[in-house]
């Protein structure tokens, strides 16, 4: 089969449409208060949400029946009703797999030995913590921004051999290099190396580094100012998983979707961004179905919508915007994969209840 070549084309359209291979070929009314330095803090019953459901969940976190969560964060009409870090020492429980090669350790060193807890699960002893594939969600956000800003924008692999690509070099031509195994649109294949492409297309097309864009752009008006952004061996950001941030800032990226693009009164991304990036494309993996870089949920009856952002390890933002409800949960589970949502559309979501949120403007 004959190998993709990398088009350059311009303009929203082409970007719109790199967007949507990476969605559907796997490549990949109250506005709430913004969470400032000092969030404002609530119990749940003030917002309608039962406590019982909350606590027992906690309990079994910390008695490490979810084994390997590090935080859990619930906000509900943009306030914090529960907050929690739950502390391990990964140096012990991953001491033997990091001086070990293998899938999850390429090179034995540095920031992509994954065992390895000085880059992770918190970058240097920070409380920034890896995102991993939440990485590509957030890509999309400033995908967002830069159509909304009227910049100047213009494959698949079944397999998603990201340990492999994390092994080379050069990222982007590993990606270009590999075959096309079906029509893009046509079948659900996760892959990473396609969001890792955006960083490199939007390079070259906007003259812009995606990282100081997003800096100036997005962190900046949302006052994320604690976060790290690995590269690659060439210097291309690492927009496919090595975004480090505070689980309260991931919160502010499920916060600024719930109000549709506006933070503040202010327009970050276009309500047609938003729309289109949460509408279904395509059947994925596990009940879910997948939008611009965004997991989607089916569930209650009649069915609704949770959107989620997921990675490696346990990192998971969960919106549930009839609830205005947002769940924040980071681990570093890599030897054996869960996914918590489940647990909460079925432990929580029970007990959350109708609650009219306070007209305050915001995030």
């Amino acid at each position: 089969m004959r190998k993709p070549v990398l088009r350059q084309p311009r303009g929203r359209v082409a970007l719109r449409c790199v967007v949507l291979c990476a969605a559907l070929a796997g490549w990949g009314n109250v506005a709430a208060a913004p969470i400032g330095a000092n969030p404002v803090r609530s119990t749940p019953e003030s917002l309608g949400i039962n406590a019982a459901p909350l606590a027992s969940l906690d309990a079994d976190i910390a008695s490490a029946k979810f084994p390997l969560v590090d935080s859990l964060l619930v906000m509900r009409c943009g306030e914090v009703v529960f907050d929690r870090r739950y502390p391990h020492d990964y140096a012990a429980t991953y001491g033997k797999e990091a001086h070990t090669k293998g899938p999850l350790n390429a090179r034995l060193t540095g920031r992509y030995n994954y065992f390895d807890p000085a880059w992770h699960p918190y970058y240097h002893g920070t409380d920034e913590h890896t995102m991993q594939s939440v990485s590509k969600t957030v890509t999309s956000a400033i995908i967002g921004i830069a159509m909304t800003r009227n910049e100047d924008l213009p494959y698949d692999d079944p397999a998603n051999p990201s340990d492999l690509m994390e092994a080379a070099d050069d990222w982007v031509q590993f990606v270009i290099d590999r075959p096309m195994k079906d029509e893009p649109g046509t079948v659900f294949a996760y892959s990473s190396g396609a969001t890792e492409l955006l960083a490199y297309i939007f390079k070259r097309e906007t003259g812009a580094d995606i990282e100081h864009y997003a800096h100036t752009h997005l962190f900046g008006p949302l006052g994320i100012h604690n976060y790290f952004w690995k590269r690659t061996p060439l210097g291309v950001v690492d927009t496919e998983g090595g975004l480090y941030l505070r689980a309260e800032d991931l919160a502010k990226i499920g916060l600024l979707y719930l109000d549709d693009g506006l933070w503040n009164g202010r327009r970050l991304i276009s309500s047609d961004w938003i729309k289109e990036s949460l509408t279904p494309r395509i059947d994925a993996d596990e009940g879910f179905k997948y939008g611009y870089q965004w997991w989607l949920l089916p569930h209650g009856e009649p069915a609704r919508l949770a959107w989620a952002a997921r990675g490696m390890g346990g990192q998971r933002l969960l919106v549930f915007p009839e609830d205005h409800l947002i769940v924040v949960s980071t681990a570093w589970h890599i030897l054996n994969e869960a996914s918590i949502e489940f647990d909460v559309v079925r432990r929580l979501l029970p007990g959350v209840h109708p609650h009219q949120c306070g007209s305050q403007s915001g995030g």
